[in-house]
């Protein structure tokens, strides 16, 4: 990523503004995040869906101070925050243990949508199989007796 590209599209919703550290929604409003978090966003937009170890992390957003790793974890938990408290459900910070992490970003919501109903449509033919075969097997039980 060149810092000389102003803004950065990330989603149909948003774009990253390099130069200020801003989320700039499709609607134009524009969302400031303070400085450690605008360098460990640029850090992940630019290892977009690869992981960023943690070492990584320290180096680029605090550069020649030591910090400890829950410094790390502090800066990746207040993304989150971030992300949820403007409902920009499309990015996702993902922790891969032991090693550091990694931004994923959704590309449209319709897509979440669409694949959740996928995930929903075989459980509900696998449940209405099942009370097929008890109700197949209640009959021919009672008609046994």
């Amino acid at each position: 990523m060149s810092t000389a590209q102003k803004t950065i599209p990330l989603s149909p919703n948003y774009e990253f503004n390099v130069r200020n550290g801003s989320m700039i929604s499709k609607k134009g409003n524009e969302i400031f995040l303070e400085n450690r978090l605008k360098d460990l966003m640029a850090l992940l937009i630019s290892n977009k869906n690869e992981v960023v170890t943690r070492e990584e992390i320290m180096n680029h957003v605090w550069k020649d101070l030591i910090v400890s790793e829950d410094s790390v974890s502090k800066a990746a938990s207040d993304l989150r925050k971030f992300f949820q408290t403007n409902h920009m459900n499309e990015f996702h910070l993902v922790t891969i243990p032991k090693l550091g992490y990694k931004l994923e970003i959704s590309q449209s919501k319709a897509t979440i949508v669409r694949n959740k109903n996928l995930i929903k449509r075989p459980l509900k033919i696998i449940g209405f199989a099942l009370l097929g075969l008890i109700i197949s097997i209640i009959l021919i039980r009672a008609a046994r007796y």
